[in-house]
């Protein structure tokens, strides 16, 4: 299976896996369908999009 994983590191991928684990967490506390907002701040997408509309 193997293969190049290019700049992976055990940082990334642990950041990688908070990431996930966070959604899953905020999706199962979730009445129903989570909006695509809502997926956005869980991931912290929300905080960078801020930045760079300033």
């Amino acid at each position: 299976m193997g293969g190049d994983w290019g700049d992976l590191t055990d940082e990334a991928l642990r950041e990688e896996i908070e990431l996930v684990g966070d959604l899953v967490v905020a999706a199962t506390a979730s009445p129903g369908r989570m909006a695509q907002d809502d997926v956005d701040s869980v991931l912290g997408l929300c905080a960078r999009r801020g930045l760079a509309d300033q």
